[in-house]
């Protein structure tokens, strides 16, 4: 697909939707690097909140975000237990069902048999092949820009960007899910807990908006 067709379907797509705010797990993040994730998660004030972190604990979170990536650990000496398992459900909330291609504790959770790994392999190979010119095109969007377009452009293009990565990877999750049972997919949702709403920024994500009061 050329840089000429994608525009185009993203301004089409744009144009035919109205935009609404993605669910948390459409937001563009590492898929693989859990230990940023679960940083990001903790940089939205609504998580801290619901986790009851301490001020102690929000002193400790702000210094590991200052520590280069290669070096930082995880999060044992920073939370409770109990703050381990709630940020553990939100995770699952953020990221949706392509965490359990991702994480082989939540496979095992749901008793997926090699079948069920494969098939969900497939999937996302498929998927992926039509996400990534959007992603990168939305990268270089978001980082530099074209250089003969106008701000208003650049951002009519952006927007139709997210939204085409969005509903590939909604189409994505729902074949996810089809590849379970009924009862995991019960399972799953049990997994995830009670529902966070949070308030992520439609682009912010790639600027590194991490801390948000």
């Amino acid at each position: 697909m050329n840089t000429k067709t994608i525009i185009s379907v993203c301004l089409l797509l744009l144009a035919c939707t109205t935009f609404a705010q993605s669910a948390p797990r459409y937001i563009e993040l590492v898929e693989t690097n859990f230990i940023d994730n679960t940083l990001t998660l903790l940089g939205r004030l609504e998580v801290r909140a619901d986790l009851a972190m301490e001020s102690n604990q929000v002193a400790q979170f702000r210094t590991l975000l200052n520590t280069r990536p290669d070096e930082r650990t995880n999060l044992d000496n920073l939370l409770t237990p109990e703050q381990q398992q709630r940020l553990h459900q939100l995770l699952l909330q953020m990221k949706g069902p392509v965490f359990i291609a991702l994480d082989p504790a939540t496979q095992e959770k749901l008793g997926l048999t090699p079948e069920q790994k494969e098939s969900i392999a497939i999937v996302l190979q498929h998927y992926e092949q039509f996400r990534l010119p959007f992603a990168q095109r939305y990268g270089r969007q978001l980082v530099a820009g074209i250089t003969d377009q106008t701000a208003e452009e650049r951002k009519a293009e952006v927007d139709a960007l997210a939204l085409a990565i969005t509903q590939i990877l909604k189409e994505r999750d729902r074949d996810i899910l089809h590849a379970l049972t009924e009862e995991q997919r019960h399972i799953f949702v049990g997994l995830e807990g009670t529902p966070l709403e949070i308030s992520w920024p439609q682009h912010g994500m790639v600027f590194g908006d991490t801390f948000k009061e």
